[in-house]
């Protein structure tokens, strides 16, 4: 892991793997729990995919994985704009790959290729997020801030997030499980990771991800 970057005047953390000359390629990971139950997976993804031939970044964004900075100050804004950064930071990637709820922004990166694995809607994942607080024993809140999932989150950010969708363009590669019914142009092996209790690794499914990001992303760099 290595340390790059600040947000506020602080460093921020991004985990890279391959030759520094390398294509790149830019991943962003699911927001909240599911962040945490994929990374095990985004990782492994990674390293396979950096033996491929690519550099493969992972940033932590503001308030998010190892960031230093408060989740409940953080806008969806200050989220896309570290990940506009980001991409400029290494060289404008060759493609983008985002999971799940990371789609919504994958497009502030302004890379003309993503891979997106099985996204979903800012109001999905806020309504993930509310289910949690009927389930939940209590929920802290203040006129500004609310804690749902074990995170403090700023309404405006809520909001914002119920409002966002990933931007569709034809540089978009989408792909799901083969247990989905939404569209696709790819279907993978393995189950959804992201729902489960605890983080967990599922062989099948990196296995089907890594390949379809490697034939892709080649695909991608001759254009």
């Amino acid at each position: 892991m290595t340390k790059h970057g600040a947000h506020d005047g602080q460093g921020e953390l991004a985990l890279c793997f391959g030759a520094v000359d390398a294509p790149s390629i830019l991943f962003v990971q699911p927001f909240f729990e599911e962040g945490n139950r994929t990374r095990h997976v985004i990782t492994k993804v990674m390293r396979a995919v950096s033996d491929a031939g690519f550099r493969t970044i992972l940033p932590d964004l503001p308030g998010c994985g190892e960031s230093v900075a408060p989740l409940h100050g953080v806008t969806l804004n200050d989220w896309r704009n570290a990940l506009h950064a980001e991409a400029a930071r290494y060289g404008n990637p060759a493609m983008i790959a985002s999971f799940r709820s990371g789609a919504i922004i994958d497009d502030a990166a302004d890379a003309s290729h993503i891979w997106r694995c099985s996204p979903e809607s800012g109001a999905r994942l806020v309504r993930d997020l509310m289910r949690t607080r009927l389930t939940a024993s209590s929920a802290e809140e203040t006129e500004a801030t609310i804690t749902l999932a074990g995170n403090t989150l700023n309404r405006a950010l809520l909001d914002a997030l119920a409002n966002a969708e990933a931007v569709v363009h034809g540089g978009v590669r989408v792909a799901r499980l083969t247990t989905e019914g939404a569209p696709a142009d790819v279907r993978l092996e393995g189950g959804p990771i992201w729902r489960r209790s605890e983080p967990g690794d599922d062989p099948a499914l990196r296995a089907s991800i890594a390949t379809d990001i490697i034939t892709w992303a080649k695909s991608c760099v001759t254009r």
